[in-house]
């Protein structure tokens, strides 16, 4: 981490290489793996900022954060596509990504000051510690801390991104368990609203009361009492048993309810 730079590890040969003129030592049996995840980090980061342009502010500052950002996932493509040895004028593209995406972090930082005042300040903090990691692996690239100072550069963008996309994640998890809550409770309020009104349309009252009925000339007044009773138990089985399917089997669960909407 200290004496290899993390171009080091995407170089495709093993052994003496000159890189910009000066001959070195390299071998990476993992260069595929590293210069994949330089593009898959880069695609990463260049459509998160993309899909998730809409939860940013409406702002100038926070548009041209936001293509910084975008930029800096365009250099780390760049830079996996194109090995150290290969092309390092195209691979150096990730250097100047880097300073951009720290950049951008500043700039989306201090446009998220009043809407979001941790993540603002979160931002801006790894885009100010990338921003001089960056510029201290410029400045002493050949110093014993090179190395460490590019990565001090580079990290910051790759975690904030992460923790941005768990969070995102995290929460829209949360809103899709709160809204299946709010839909299972809203379809039992349905159910206990409009179940007591069932029972009245199975023509109780006629049956009971009504002497021109042909049933209810044959009913006595036990009888009339035993059946009211055996409907209002039929009515709670059925509210219970329409809550039940409600919550283990949404789908087939219409069935039921279109049966009770009938009975309105």
């Amino acid at each position: 981490m200290i004496s290899n730079s993390v171009s080091d590890l995407g170089v495709t040969v093993c052994g003496t290489v000159k890189i910009g003129g000066l001959p070195g030592y390299y071998c990476s049996p993992l260069y595929l793996a590293e210069n994949a995840g330089f593009v898959i980090t880069g695609v990463a980061i260049f459509l998160g900022v993309c899909l998730t342009r809409d939860i940013w502010p409406r702002s100038k500052s926070s548009d041209a954060g936001l293509v910084l950002l975008a930029l800096a996932g365009v250099g780390k493509v760049a830079a996996g596509l194109s090995p150290a040895n290969v092309d390092l004028t195209i691979h150096l593209l990730d250097i100047l990504g880097i300073i951009l995406g720290n950049i951008g972090m500043i700039i989306v930082g201090k446009a998220l000051r009043v809407e979001a005042r941790r993540v603002a300040r979160f931002t801006e903090a790894l885009g100010v510690i990338g921003l001089i990691g960056i510029l201290g692996f410029l400045v002493g690239s050949h110093s014993g801390f090179g190395s460490l100072l590019e990565r001090i550069g580079g990290y910051p963008l790759i975690i904030w991104a992460a923790v941005i996309g768990i969070t995102l994640i995290a929460r829209r998890n949360v809103a899709t368990t709160a809204s299946t809550d709010n839909d299972t409770q809203s379809r039992l309020q349905h159910t206990f609203v409009r179940a007591p009104h069932a029972t009245g349309h199975l023509g109780v009252a006629p049956v009971v009361e009504g002497q021109d009925h042909p049933v209810g000339a044959l009913v006595t007044p036990v009888a009339t009492h035993q059946l009211e009773l055996f409907l209002r138990v039929h009515h709670k089985l059925l509210v219970l048993t329409t809550s039940i399917v409600y919550l283990v089997g949404p789908v087939r669960s219409e069935h039921l309810s279109e049966f009770i909407s009938s009975l309105r």
